[in-house]
């Protein structure tokens, strides 16, 4: 049908000027008719030169420019707010994949952090086990050099378990002063003294003017005795001397022992 645009064909025609008075009583009437809607490609021609509106060949008012150009210039307006909208919208989803990122930047930073943390407590906790292993060892080794007599699982068993029944009723240990092997070997003693139910025995300082040397066991006859066979059970058959006085306490006496000889 014609142009496909009867509302532009009837409208856009008409000027805006006031009409005359024939026209003026029928309203505003546009100057084609919309019967004759079909043809008005012959009769409606628009272009816009030097101000002017053409119809089939007559110069309209410039009215219709006006009505024309604030069409355009609304068109135009919307167009540019949608395309503001849509910056806007763009630079909107650019700052949240902005903020996103830095989240997970932040998120995977303070996870390597973490991580980095505990390697490193990991490696301090391991750095420390390793040195109380190697004072360990080294106390060991300096224990065989310095103490010699040493009571291991065996003896200490036999000692303990052999004054268990009967009691002694009067026990003592003592050890000769300033001599670090003897107070050590003492101290084993007193452990297997306490293991035996003897309570918390306190160990005697031996003070000579001269040497004193080995095991020494004093006290009533029977008592010695039995200590004495009690030590040779444990191993220390040549180390045990016995001096029996008939009565008083029972005692344990430690001196110096000269180290073993090396191979």
């Amino acid at each position: 049908m014609g142009c496909g645009f009867p509302t532009v064909c009837g409208v856009v025609a008409w000027p805006v000027s006031v009409p005359d008075t024939q026209r003026a009583g029928n309203g505003w009437k546009p100057l084609v008719s919309l019967a004759g809607r079909a043809s008005c490609s012959r009769f409606v021609r628009l272009c816009v030169s030097e101000g002017r509106f053409v119809t089939s060949g007559r110069n309209s008012e410039s009215g219709a420019i006006v009505a024309i150009t604030a069409l355009e210039q609304t068109l135009s307006t919307l167009n540019g707010w949608r395309t503001v909208c849509l910056v806007l919208a763009a630079a909107a989803g650019v700052v949240s994949l902005i903020a996103v990122a830095g989240s997970l930047i932040v998120q995977l930073q303070y996870n390597r952090t973490d991580a980095q943390l505990r390697a490193e407590r990991a490696a301090a906790n391991l750095r420390e086990q390793e040195k109380i292993a190697r004072i360990a060892n080294d106390t060991a080794r300096a224990l065989v050099l310095l103490a010699w007599r040493r009571l291991d699982e065996k003896q200490f068993r036999i000692i303990s378990d052999g004054l268990k029944n009967p009691k002694i009723d009067k026990l003592q240990v003592a050890a000769l002063a300033g001599d670090p092997e003897a107070n050590l070997f003492a101290t084993d003693i007193l452990r297997a003294t306490k293991e035996a139910g003897y309570g918390d025995i306190r160990m005697g300082q031996i003070v000579s003017s001269g040497p004193y040397v080995g095991l020494n066991i004093s006290g009533p006859t029977q008592e010695v005795a039995r200590l004495v066979t009690l030590f040779a059970q444990a191993g220390f058959r040549d180390d045990v001397k016995r001096q029996e006085t008939g009565q008083g306490p029972v005692t344990i006496s430690i001196g110096s022992k000269p180290p073993p000889r090396s191979n």
